[in-house]
């Protein structure tokens, strides 16, 4: 709902009926992939034996080594994947300080803690609903991705990255590297390409580094993969599109 100050939910529950379990698993940093899997293994192990509804967050941001590197959800889900069984419904974010990815803290218990994984296990007489609202819109044709490197995007139809993102946005971004960090966006596709836009349908993944020196994009995933077509995101910043969101069905 903002992009500054402190964001906070309360949320009260007053209907036995309902039974939560909190469930972390730290570490995280340099270890996405084995914190994913014994984050899986705890809540594998819980054996719920009804439908469950999950919550997951995790700190997105990694500055253990005095320097910014994002914490990758793409291998921690992979190491999920590994040991949770059945997932159940899910939603979730990475979490991070501000809009400038300065490092969070979770708070569990009568503790603070950094660099973690965090599942809340919802179950009993409750469903979550969920809407989708990254607010992209296509601002481009599809370009295919020719090389990459972990999260640094090395080429885009066989031209290095950079380049090409700023042939589309122009001479006033092409140069301005810091302007481009936190502002290229890029989407793919994972529905029919040739149909209407379903913001459904698109993963998003912003730049949030350059590479000068190959002219590459570093990502802040590493789940594009060469072949694939994205395509240039444009971001709204439009407030009132989160409350329509919300009131549809």
């Amino acid at each position: 709902m903002g992009y500054d100050g402190y964001q906070t939910v309360v949320g009260v529950w007053g209907n036995t009926d309902l039974t939560f379990d909190l469930l972390i698993q730290e570490g995280i940093a340099f270890q996405e992939f084995e914190t994913g899997s014994a984050l899986g293994q705890q809540i594998h192990q819980k054996n719920y034996s009804e439908p469950t509804q999950m919550l997951l967050l995790f700190d997105a941001v990694n500055r253990l080594e005095g320097k910014f590197r994002m914490n990758y959800g793409t291998p921690f889900i992979q190491g999920m994947n590994e040991t949770i069984g059945t997932w159940p419904k899910v939603v979730g974010a990475r979490l991070l300080g501000d809009m400038k990815f300065k490092p969070t803290r979770q708070w569990i218990g009568d503790r603070m803690t950094q660099n973690s994984a965090m599942a809340l296990i919802l179950s009993g007489n409750i469903q979550m609903d969920y809407q989708i609202m990254h607010g992209c819109h296509p601002a481009s044709a599809y370009h295919k991705v020719t090389a990459v490197k972990g999260a640094n995007l090395l080429e885009l139809d066989h031209k290095p990255a950079l380049d090409v993102v700023g042939e589309i946005l122009g001479e006033d971004l092409r140069d301005n590297y810091q302007e481009l960090k936190f502002f290229v966006t890029l989407g793919k596709n994972i529905g029919d390409k040739w149909e209407n836009y379903n913001p459904g349908n698109y993963i998003n993944r912003m730049c949030v580094g350059v590479d000068t020196e190959s002219r590459g994009l570093y990502m802040a995933e590493m789940d594009l993969e060469e072949g694939m077509e994205v395509q240039l995101m444009r971001r709204s910043f439009e407030m009132e599109y989160v409350s329509v969101q919300t009131k549809k069905n």
